[in-house]
């Protein structure tokens, strides 16, 4: 199963200010056991609100309202997230435990949430195939960390 931890934006992520060193290195860390432990499908850092643009679809008229950032402060904001492959919710909340908190009382905040997972005949083949070559490579790189 896929999860998806999700990182809450807060203050600081949201005024972009940059993380320590110490902070990054743990992320780095954090990350790189992930992947040895073949868990880690995708990490990114999302850019403050500031950048972003906000899209609201309605049924009513069928006209989209485009919203330029900043966006307000609330829950509904993110700061960035980890995907990753575990075999019950329990080990992905483990492994969410496990993410580097930063320094300086930034406290964060990280959603689990499984990803739905679409039947094999509805996604595109191409697609299926690039997720196969891909598990065979990590497969292949996990093979070799066992002889380094």
């Amino acid at each position: 199963m896929r999860f998806m931890l999700i990182v809450r934006a807060n203050g600081f992520s949201e005024a972009g200010i940059s993380h320590t060193r110490r902070f990054e290195e743990g992320m780095a860390q954090y990350r790189k056991t992930l992947a040895q432990a073949g868990k880690l499908l995708a990490a990114e850092e999302l850019q403050p609100s500031s950048s972003g643009v906000r899209i609201r679809l309605t049924g009513r008229d069928g006209n989209p309202e485009v919203c330029p950032g900043p966006f307000p402060l609330d829950h509904r904001l993110i700061a960035g997230y980890v995907v990753i492959e575990a075999a019950a919710a329990a080990e992905a909340v483990e492994w969410a435990m496990k993410m580097p908190v930063p320094a300086g009382g930034q406290d964060i905040e990280v959603d689990v949430r499984e990803l739905r997972e679409w039947a094999q005949e509805e996604r595109n083949p191409r697609v299926l195939a690039l997720e196969a070559d891909l598990q065979e490579q990590v497969r292949m790189l996990n093979q070799m960390h066992k002889f380094i």
